[in-house]
């Protein structure tokens, strides 16, 4: 290796020393999650990045796209679990695990480190790595985690974080599957309807919201994470991207 890349692994090893010393002996969760580690994920070649599993939000006024990867640690062979999220006005980086060198490829540490993690979404220790329901899911086809494991991990974070409505959302992705914009148009107007009927029965109190079903869940990861469905939502985030930054300028 040479000096200069070993000056550019500096930050993710740092990354590495300081979350070690809060890491769970067992899972490898971070007592503390470490945020802003941006510059370190920067100094990891491609080769080293393992993505898990990606979501994204369409909204035309921020479309939003996360992304939870495994990044192997050069020097020690150990691996992070980062979450990073990312929009046309900001974007975070988050580390929430590290896994030693002797099973940061190995699926079941994996899959037992994020089955943790998502009982803590929305945790008042911790922050927040989903918050609302994604409009797509996206995995690799050849991912070290199955399917269900995958799929388990994002209901439990949508679960923990106390998500509402997920089997409306599932519907609206259904009936408007290739319309974006038009999905869009519906929730804005099915949301102005919400707050007006809100307004109008606070003074007898506002009925409570459905508990979300398996078949909630299960018909929500259908259509979100269908491939096709997948390829017009990630088409038009470009789209919304620009006109997002455009009405942020005020233009």
């Amino acid at each position: 290796m040479s000096p200069r890349k070993k000056h550019e692994q500096a930050p993710l090893l740092q990354l590495a020393t300081a979350a070690r010393a809060v890491a769970d002996t067992e899972t490898g969760l971070l007592g503390d999650p470490i945020p802003n580690v941006s510059r370190a994920l920067a100094t990891a070649p491609e080769s080293d990045v393992t993505q898990i599993i990606s979501f994204g939000i369409f909204n035309p006024y921020g479309p939003t796209m996360f992304s939870i990867d495994l990044i192997r640690v050069a020097d020690t062979g150990e691996a992070l679990i980062v979450s990073t999220m990312l929009n046309p006005f900001q974007s975070t980086a988050t580390a929430y695990a590290l896994l030693p060198a002797s099973s940061s490829g190995d699926p079941e540490p994996v899959g037992r480190c994020l089955t943790v993690l998502a009982k803590r979404n929305g945790h008042p220790d911790a922050p927040i790595l989903l918050e609302s329901a994604p409009t797509y899911v996206l995995f690799p086809r050849d991912s070290i985690l199955t399917i269900d494991l995958l799929r388990q991990f994002t209901v439990g974070l949508l679960a923990a974080a106390g998500v509402e409505g997920i089997g409306e959302t599932a519907k609206r992705l259904e009936r408007f599957k290739g319309r974006p914009w038009d999905r869009a148009t519906e929730e804005m107007v099915s949301a102005a309807r919400s707050y007006v009927r809100s307004r109008t029965a606070e003074s007898g109190g506002a009925s409570a919201a459905p508990a979300n079903s398996p078949a909630d869940y299960d018909r929500w990861w259908r259509i979100a994470s269908d491939l096709e469905h997948v390829r017009v939502e990630m088409a038009q985030m470009q789209v919304a991207w620009q006109g997002a930054l455009v009405f942020g300028q005020g233009g």
